[in-house]
């Protein structure tokens, strides 16, 4: 299969009067591809070990005063949060009537 492209590559070429020109363009244009694929996995590699090695953190003594619990229920103040917010969508929902009705 590769040796096939390559023939019919140059088999292509040879119909072109600087057949020569060509040949080398073509295996110019082949080993700069390899040398960004090269360069490309060399970076890769160097940027990969460069990394500093971590180790993993001590373990956690025990803390003689752990900090306390919070002092307030979640759910103490829900009717009012919940009574705050309908007040204020029935305020956003107003004011959007108001502004529709004024515009028309």
């Amino acid at each position: 299969m590769f040796f096939e492209n390559h023939y019919l590559i140059f088999q292509k070429i040879s119909l072109y009067p600087n057949n020569l020109v060509l040949i080398v363009y073509f295996l110019l244009m082949k080993l700069v591809k390899i040398f960004f694929i090269f360069l490309t996995c060399v970076l890769s590699l160097f940027s990969a070990l460069s990394q500093p090695k971590s180790h993993p953190p001590p373990p956690m003594a025990k803390e003689l005063n752990p900090a306390p619990p919070p002092g307030l229920p979640i759910n103490e103040n829900i009717f009012i949060l919940m009574t705050i917010a309908i007040l204020f969508g029935i305020y956003i929902i107003y004011k959007h009537k108001l502004k529709e009705k004024t515009t028309t």
